[in-house]
């Protein structure tokens, strides 16, 4: 009797222990931080006379993802720690940033903004970096973007189109702690600047206003809100659609036609900037059809990228004649 009982103890006391190592090792551990991760960015280089290709500037927000043994560091806030400096001018009564030429910065080192830092831990790193940062943000995998079906024309954007919306990605490994920088190298654009340049009007609609403007293309141009970004392929996932709809709260002004004794001018629109989620080697072959309201009446014009004006990572639609 005696006998029985300690071997059911025994066999007790087993199951036990078994029971707790299992539970221990099914138990996801976190691994310490053992030192931050200095980190740089290059932005990409192009035209000067776009706003966003005039490199790094105050209005740039960057989020990074870092993975490694342990638990992921998820969508820490960054911002570049030197920027291209600018001068607030005035432009049709309009205040605007005009940033420098001659002092273009186009790679530094990224500081956290938060008390949240990117640390080594154990493993191999990767790291994956975003622009405009969101700080919805809270998988890799689906990063939240901004809804560029629907867009508003801004006045005060004379020289480019909204920089927020831009999208921008890097990524960086590295497998040992070092107190080097590790650089991201180029950020990648994944969206083009759309530009509707001096579009043509008749005479009757000069001195009015386009209180509609509406794109489209025949290849799909933008995503309905709720589109994300997966870091690790860069493929946006969502409801891709062919439209963009411009809001336009105080109207976009139509300029009336002028001459120059034998020279003249028709009306034409003054030049909207927009963001589509489309790379400019793909949007640059796309045909267009610009739609606009003017006076409860609708004038259209299509076709392609012009030939004649070439900026990276610009589709400039210039001269369309709209009937």
């Amino acid at each position: 009797m005696k006998k029985y009982f300690y071997f059911a103890a025994a066999l007790l006391l087993a199951a036990t222990t078994v029971t707790s190592c299992s539970s221990d090792n099914d138990e996801e551990k976190d691994i310490d931080v053992v030192g931050n991760i200095a980190l740089s960015g290059k932005f990409q280089s192009g035209d000067d006379f776009y706003p966003n290709t005039n490199g790094w500037t105050d209005e740039h927000k960057v989020g990074v993802f870092v993975l490694s043994d342990g638990y992921p560091q998820n969508n820490i806030p960054y911002a570049p720690s030197e920027t291209t400096p600018y001068e607030t001018m005035e432009f049709n009564g309009l205040k605007i940033k005009n940033y420098s030429n001659s002092d273009v910065v186009l790679e530094t080192t990224l500081k956290a903004t938060s008390t949240t830092v990117a640390g080594f831990k154990a493993g191999k790193h990767t790291l994956y970096a975003y622009i405009p940062y969101n700080a919805e943000a809270t998988d890799l995998k689906a990063v939240p973007l901004p809804n560029l079906a629907t867009q508003t024309y801004d006045p005060n954007l004379v020289f480019g189109a909204d920089k927020k919306n831009f999208i921008y990605t890097a990524t960086a490994t590295t497998s040992s702690y070092s107190a080097a920088t590790l650089s991201f190298g180029e950020f990648k654009p994944l969206c083009s600047e759309l530009n509707i340049s001096a579009m043509e009007f008749p005479d009757e609609a000069g001195d009015k206003v386009v209180t509609k403007l509406v794109i489209t293309a025949d290849q799909p141009i933008a995503y309905e809100d709720g589109a994300t970004l997966n870091l690790e392929t860069g493929v946006i996932t969502g409801k891709a659609v062919n439209t963009i709809t411009v809001n336009a709260p105080t109207g976009i002004t139509v300029n009336p036609g002028m001459s120059f004794g034998s020279f003249s001018l028709p009306a034409s629109m003054e030049t909207v900037h927009l963001v589509i989620p489309v790379t400019f080697d793909k949007a640059k072959d796309y045909t267009y059809t610009v739609t606009a309201t003017v006076g409860g009446k609708e004038y259209k014009a299509s076709g392609k990228m012009s030939t004649a004006y070439v900026a990276t990572g610009n589709v400039n639609l210039n001269g369309f004649a709209a009937e």
